[in-house]
């Protein structure tokens, strides 16, 4: 104990401990709102094993993709310099810590605007890794049934409907909580 490094107030804010407790919660309502729009796209498909796939995919997109996608995203920061605050003055300025150093928020004085704009962009990212996920994990279990562009652009539209709820939720408990 009497060797350890001091530890400092401002060390940031990673985003994956922001995001993630809110997709855990939203996690069942997520699977319905997917499951009841496949159904339409997978027509023959028995309810059970739709559901099933929705599960399961969402299971491997929530658990691994999201930190894996988080942990990419922190890696590319830390690459292009991102655990430096350079200011926020300027609109490139703002733009680079909103975007390059979303994954970890440099802790600026005076910036309410950069969580939620930081939110927006790891919402990004996590939406993309998702509809990437869960598509391999439905075309896995689907290609012999159903073509691989119907998984495809099913599963994009599904995962933007499920993200555009996650988003509209982290929004509204954002700014209702008062932050």
């Amino acid at each position: 104990m009497l060797a350890a490094l001091p530890s400092w107030a401002n060390a940031g804010l990673p985003m994956l401990f922001v995001v993630y407790p809110g997709f855990m919660a939203a996690f069942i309502p997520v699977i319905f709102i997917e499951f009841f729009y496949l159904r339409k796209s997978f027509k023959n498909c028995s309810l059970k094993k739709l559901f099933c796939g929705v599960l399961g995919a969402n299971l491997v997109s929530a658990l691994l993709g999201v930190p894996l996608t988080w942990l990419a995203a922190l890696g590319v920061q830390m690459i292009f310099g991102g655990d430096t605050p350079y200011g926020l003055n300027g609109f490139g300025r703002k733009l680079y810590a909103a975007v390059v150093q979303a994954p970890w928020l440099i802790p600026y004085e005076d910036a309410w605007w950069l969580v939620p704009s930081a939110f927006t962009v790891i919402m990004l990212y996590f939406f993309l890794s998702s509809w990437l996920i869960e598509y391999g994990v439905m075309y896995l279990l689907f290609h012999k049934s159903y073509d691989k562009v119907l998984i495809r652009e099913s599963l994009f539209k599904a995962n933007l409907i499920s993200y555009i709820f996650l988003y509209v939720c982290g929004l509204i408990y954002w700014f209702t909580a008062g932050f």
